[in-house]
This record gives structure tokens, sequence and C-alpha cells, in this order.
């Protein structure tokens, strides 16, 4: 399947870009901050006839196909902070074994200041008796940080199978942790048997919509949302959306003009 690699075009949404990249047929996407300061994506195409030649979000487009896969360990090891030896190593308060990380395609490796908010907020959490959640798992990061936190159970969620790949791959290189996880598509979650769940959620508020729609047995459950993936300006907006889900603001955090919220579900 090919893959595009492009760049965000200075000032231009990142939403409007990847809503542009969708309506050409991108089936899934990764983004991340380059050393420019840059968002850069990497879109699967389901064919190179699909590809855009032009835009008016992104930039410096370059193809990769089966035969010219994306060097994630590269990609690691020039964005990725802690990130030495072949694996992104991350502390835990209280802990004294750090998380460990193998490059891959998921989303996650502390490159993004979204990722950030979302552990210093879960860092801060005691999610011993909790069901937890992981909507678009990516590399696993956030059901790591869950797992070491002791979390009950975790469900690592995501539509690409080479992300829940790459989680599975991430969780087995911590032995220290329980293995009190399962990596699956949407469309294998049904049900939970507890009532009340931790859900996290990191993704730009148009991904979140159509997550959130994908996993309608999820509504009815009370429990708390971790959320980040919102740029400051667009924080109105997002709790506009995030209310008429049921979602009750508790908290939030920002970093470099992004956004993270801890929400309560009645």
């Amino acid at each position: 399947m090919p893959c595009l690699q492009c760049t965000l075009v200075e000032n231009a949404s990142e939403e409007d870009a990847l809503d542009e990249l969708r309506s050409l047929g991108c089936s899934d996407f990764i983004s991340s901050e380059n050393e420019n300061g840059q968002i850069e994506f990497f879109a699967q195409f389901p064919s190179s006839n699909s590809l855009p030649s032009t835009s008016k979000f992104v930039e410096n487009l370059k193809l990769w196909t089966e035969d010219a896969l994306v060097d994630w360990e590269s990609q690691w090891s020039e964005h990725a902070e802690g990130y030495h030896d072949g694996v992104l190593e991350v502390e835990v308060p209280g802990k004294e074994q750090k998380l460990v990380l193998y490059p891959g395609p998921g989303f996650g490796d502390l490159s993004h200041p979204t990722t950030k908010l979302m552990l210093a907020f879960m860092f801060e959490m005691n999610l011993s008796d909790k069901t937890v959640v992981d909507i678009g798992c990516g590399s696993g990061i956030l059901t790591l940080g869950a797992l070491a936190k002791d979390a009950e159970y975790v469900w690592a969620v995501d539509i690409d199978h080479n992300a829940l790949e790459h989680t599975d791959r991430n969780c087995k290189a911590n032995p220290f942790l329980a293995t009190n996880y399962s990596c699956i598509d949407p469309s294998s979650f049904v049900s939970l048997e507890k009532e009340s769940t931790f859900i996290l959620i990191n993704m730009i508020r148009s991904e979140q919509e159509q997550a959130w729609s994908s996993l309608p047995h999820l509504h009815d459950l009370s429990g708390e949302v971790l959320s980040s993936g919102i740029l400051k300006e667009e924080r109105e907006e997002y709790l506009d959306l995030a209310a008429s889900w049921g979602w009750i603001l508790q908290k939030e955090k920002e970093d470099n003009g992004w956004l993270a919220f801890l929400f309560s579900r009645a």
C-alpha cells in the first residue's frame, strides 16, 4: 500500500489537511512534529493513482511504496525524546523501571506535546481499579502508561493492524508490567462487563468524532475520559462537542498551544 510523506503548510489547519487527504482516499495516517517544528504526516492510500500531486494544505510530498518503506528507526531517532540504542525510554513517577518502546508505525514517540500531556495527566492518577480503553493506541505508549499505573485491564484499540502489532510488541518489551491487556480492532470490541471505564483518546477533533461514533457501546458507560489533540484556538468548539457527548470538564492542561482535558461521564 503506497504511503505519502508530507508536511503541513505554514498556518494551514491540520484538520483541513487531513480532511483533504481523506477525500482523496487516505485510509490511515500518523502525524508527528519534525525537527523544524512542522507537522509531518505519513498517510496510506489504496493506490498510487489517488495520491495528490498538489495541495493547499500539505507540501514536500514524497511517495513511499511497499518497496521503499519508512525507516521508523531513523524517524524515531531524529524526533523522539529519550530514544537511544534502538529504544525509547519513558520514566514513570514512583517506578524504578522505565518503560521501553521500539520504533514503528504507531503514533506516540514523545515528539508531540499531546502525548506528553496525556502522560502527565495519567501519571498524576490512580488507575488501579479502572478498566481503560485506549482509542487509537498507536505505538502503545498510553496503554503502557496505564499498565504502569496498575490499571485493572487495558483495551488497546486501533483501526490499523500495524499499530496493534506495534502496541503488542511494546507491551511485551516490558516484562515487569502485568499482561492484562488486549489489542483489538474497533469492530471486534463489542461490550464491557464493567459499567465504568477510563477512556484515553489522543486525536484531532475530526478523528475523535469518527472514532467515538465507531464505538457506540461505550457511550452509555460512566467513568472518565482523558483527551488531547486539540489546539488552543479550537477549545470552545471542542468543549461544545464534548458536552454533546455527555462529557463534563474537570481539568485541563496546555503545552505549546495544544490542550488536554479530563472529563467525567455520568
